[in-house]
Order: C-alpha cells, then structure tokens, then sequence
C-alpha cells in the first residue's frame, strides 16, 4: 500500500469518528491528517499541543540526533538552563527541543560548537 492510499484509509477511518494515533518524526505529513499532536517519552504523554503550536507563529520544534550519548547528556546539561527543563525532551538518541524561534537555532548551534558537541551531531531539524 503507497503512501496515497494510507491517507485515504485513515481519513475514511477517521471521518467515522475513529481516534487514530499515529507515531511518527514525519510532522509535515502528519499535518495532512492529525487534528491534536502529543509528545511522548516512554510511553508517557508529556505534553499535547496543537497544530498552531507545532506548524505556526513562531513556536517550533527542534530535534537534534547524536552519534555519542555522552555527548547527549553534555547538550542536555548545556541547554537546560537555556530552554528550561520541560521543553527538553530525549527520545531514543535525539534531543527534542519544544517552543524554540528561528534565532534559537543559532544560540543552540553557537552553544553546541564552543562546547565542542556541534561535531558530534548526526543532524537536526526544525519542524
């Protein structure tokens, strides 16, 4: 089944009035479906919000993926003070930060490379 045809299942399915909850990194072709976006760390829900948030103004998400988890933990510590603990998030080996701006992108890449971490980053993402 392609990718045309899962969109149209799940809608039919959803027009029923049928919850659908779906995991994915891929937020623009969630976009397409979801009405409500969780973020969820082992198996908890730890925050809800909404498409607005996720896709609109000036509330992003930013992932960042790392090849060292030593190196996951120093960013953690790093960006804590920053960007607050609740909107740091560690799923798998990436760092989610919720409720960044575009010229957060800057300060997190600014704080990352002083500290010697930039190097060790499999790549990020704005969402």
């Amino acid at each position: 089944m392609g990718i045309q045809q899962m969109r149209k299942l799940l809608s039919e399915i959803n027009s029923r009035g049928i919850t659908i909850i779906i995991s994915s990194h891929l937020l623009t072709e969630l976009s397409r479906l979801a009405t409500h976006y969780g973020i969820i760390e082992n198996g908890r829900l730890l925050k809800e919000v909404t498409e607005q948030e996720v896709f609109g103004g000036k509330s992003k998400t930013t992932n960042i993926g790392f090849y060292d988890l030593t190196y996951l933990h120093s960013a953690v510590n790093l960006l804590k003070a920053r960007f607050g603990e609740q909107n740091l998030h560690l799923i798998n080996n990436k760092l989610t930060i919720t409720n960044t701006t575009e010229d957060d992108i800057g300060e997190i890449t600014k704080i990352l490379f002083e500290n010697g971490i930039l190097d060790t980053i499999k790549g990020g993402q704005n969402a």
